[in-house]
């Protein structure tokens, strides 16, 4: 479908939205005048429709740009807004997510955790080396042994805690109770901010505002950090950003190609159902212009790779660094220098065919990913305004229990009676998935010779239980011991379910992706067998929705991809409460059977040690799938029910309302919405 035709259909939806709501007004200054005693329910749904015109208003559309470290990310950034304002060049230089939008006036906001934020990580990352226990950083004393503990210790905590102690003197006064707003308008402060992790580990969150004539208004900019960097910190940062995102960018270097890295990541985004989101650059470096065949070789090798792993979205190569130096030479050539000026030159005479091409696919990658973003974000907010429409246009005519809903021996009380028989019906089909899915867990995940379980066992098996010898040291004080133990019990667990995710994830959202076709398939029955006793109380019928209308109802109402975390108020996903029960009764189990005294850890007591290690890991596995289970697909299952139930009843009031009527006509209208297809975004279903 061309853009011109995408733009009229989204038109289109609009219009019939707003119309439906003038008559969904219009039905309930009906219903109060004609029932005094409903006014005070009608003044609730009233004040549901008056919300409504905030969901259609204009929203930022959001465009993440993701890769391995060292590909080109900011540069890529940089070059759209047409000035070099983030920070880049050698190093890891990106430690926090920046957000980038237009603005009358240069101005960076930074916002910086409570001290209760950040004293959350210090201590996980103390407890990881086997030093439990609460921390508060803002304790020299404990900054003190914070820093003796990393002294020769190799684990992955070692560095965001060295990074933490580094940070504490130029930021640590502006730790407080509550999180922290600072606001500058000098560039040497986001450079400061975003380019360094000692001060990014404090960051709660980074925003610039740019009087850039490159960007239009509405769009923001966010960019992320490496998905391979060394702090994995980042992670949840990463995921929150690439999640909120209307369009993704994934910046991938000639220098260097995909990587293991790039394939884990983008299979990440297979699984949260966002990687159809995703078009690629490859970023292309001219300084190895001097060989055009190779040099289109390796892109043409590239973009090979980037198809054969599922990125649908395009795949564009040109150079940020031409890109940006060129739109710097046009808007101030005083700003740049003559290195870079040498660089522009040396480009446009070794090889100006590659240069020129570089040059067009740049301009045509940016003004179409302007359009697609801003076409996906309006299409995500036109289909989640018409779910909740006739969410709300459903669930108010039947409260209210209008007689205006009926014809002949339809009255509102059999409308009532028809539409609860088929939530009754759903509700069945709702159990038989919740059951078909437990059953599907435990073929796919509990089986030992399961995929999942396997690569679970394989690394547990590698897991030392006390990597900085801590427990050793503990012997002689039981407590202390099994608190140790049970600290890296519990590290070790997340640390394995974070390095698998990629491989549940998968598997969950394939089994969440059936039983959402099941419940779109038992929906078309139900709707017909209603169709059925319409027809023979003398109702019009109309067009029952069939299995197709429901899978995209479900679809359009997903807030959130099957497995985002610290989403309040959203679908529930794992938390961590049973598995941390279940982790510390099998601490407290490993520390009734442990060795006291100070004597050498003898070859038995450690392979009794590791036993008991392995068994409570497993013992947290299980815990794991019943949070997958109870927390993430059945609570899918329940509100994809849900949503199939409200199209169904929305479809039986339009056909037993008088026509001609505001409630049939709202209804009709949102049923034959112009606009509706499954929206292809980082809100909808995974």
């Amino acid at each position: 479908m061309t853009d011109l035709l995408r733009d009229r259909r989204d038109d289109l939806t609009r219009q019939a939205l707003l119309r439906a709501r003038s008559e969904a007004e219009a039905y309930l200054e009906e219903e109060e005048r004609r029932r005094p005693s409903h006014a005070a329910r009608v003044a609730a749904w009233r004040a549901e429709l008056a919300r409504f015109p905030a969901r259609l208003a204009e929203e930022e559309a959001r465009v993440a740009f993701v890769g391995a470290v060292k590909s080109g990310k900011s540069t890529l950034v940089n070059s759209l807004l047409g000035e070099d304002l983030l920070p880049r060049g050698a190093g890891i230089l990106t430690a926090q997510v920046t957000e980038v939008r237009t603005g009358p006036r240069f101005r960076v906001t930074a916002e910086w955790k409570s001290a209760e934020e950040v004293n959350r990580g210090f201590s996980t990352h103390l407890a990881a080396l086997g030093m439990p226990g609460p921390w508060d950083v803002r304790s020299q004393r404990h900054r003190e042994t914070a820093l003796q503990s990393v002294g020769g210790a190799r684990s992955p905590h070692t560095q965001p805690l060295r990074a933490l102690l580094r940070g504490w003197g130029e930021v640590g006064s502006r730790l407080e109770s509550a999180r922290r707003i600072e606001e500058s308008g000098e560039v040497a402060a986001l450079h400061r901010w975003a380019g360094r992790d000692e001060t990014a580990l404090y960051l709660a969150g980074l925003r610039v505002e740019v009087p850039s004539p490159d960007l239009p208004e509405g769009l923001v900019l966010l960019d992320c950090q490496g998905a391979d960097a060394w702090n994995a910190a980042h992670g949840q940062d990463l995921e929150d950003a690439v999640l909120s995102a209307h369009a993704l960018v994934y910046v991938v270097s000639t220098r260097v190609g995909l990587r293991e890295a790039d394939f884990r990541f983008l299979e990440a985004l297979r699984g949260y159902g966002i990687l159809e989101l995703t078009r690629c650059a490859v970023n292309t470096d001219l300084a190895e212009a001097r060989d055009p065949v190779r040099l289109r070789g390796v892109v043409e090798t590239v973009a090979r790779q980037l198809r054969e792993a599922g990125v649908l979205g395009g795949v564009w190569s040109f150079s940020a660094l031409q890109g940006l130096l060129e739109r710097r030479d046009l808007l101030d050539p005083v700003s740049v220098s003559p290195g870079e000026r040498g660089l522009l030159e040396a480009w446009a005479q070794g090889s100006p065919s590659l240069a020129a091409e570089s040059r067009e696919a740049f301009e045509a990658f940016r003004e179409r990913l302007w359009t697609d973003a801003r076409s996906q974000q309006q299409r995500l907010v036109l289909q989640r305004a018409r779910a909740d429409l006739r969410r709300t246009l459903v669930r108010a005519a039947l409260d209210l229990q209008s007689p205006g809903l009926g014809r002949a021996a339809w009255g509102a009380e059999s409308v009532d009676a028809l539409a609860a028989w088929a939530q009754e019906r759903l509700g069945e089909a709702s159990r038989g998935q919740r059951q078909a899915l437990r059953q599907a867990v435990r073929e796919e995940f509990s089986r030992r010779r399961a995929p999942h379980r396997a690569v679970w066992e394989e690394r547990i098996r590698g897991l030392d239980p006390d990597p900085a010898g801590a427990w050793v040291e503990a012997r002689g004080d039981p407590v202390a011991a099994g608190a140790i133990l049970r600290a890296r019990l519990e590290h070790g667990a997340a640390e394995i379910l974070a390095e698998t995710e990629p491989l549940r994830i998968n598997a969950a959202r394939n089994l969440a992706l059936q039983a959402r076709g099941e419940l779109a398939r038992k929906g078309e029955a139900v709707a017909a067998e209603v169709a059925e006793v319409l027809a023979r109380a003398g109702a019009p019928v109309g067009t029952p929705p069939d299995r197709r209308a429901l899978a995209r109802e479900i679809t359009a109402t997903r807030r959130v991809p099957l497995f985002r975390r610290r989403a309040p108020g959203r679908v529930p996903v794992p938390a961590r409460g049973r598995l941390r029960d279940v982790v510390e009764a099998a601490g407290r189990a490993v520390a009734g059977r442990l060795p006291t005294g100070s004597r050498p850890l003898a070859t038995a007591e450690a392979a009794a040690q590791r036993g008991l290690l392995l068994r409570g890991l497993r013992r947290a596995w299980d815990a794991y799938l019943d949070e997958l289970l109870e927390d993430c697909l059945l609570v899918h299952v329940d509100e994809a029910a849900s949503q199939v139930y409200n199209r169904i009843a929305s479809w039986v009031l339009s056909c037993t309302a008088p026509g001609g009527t505001p409630i049939a006509s709202a209804l009709s209208r949102l049923d034959a919405d112009p606009g509706a297809e499954p929206p292809t975004t980082g809100g909808g279903s995974p």
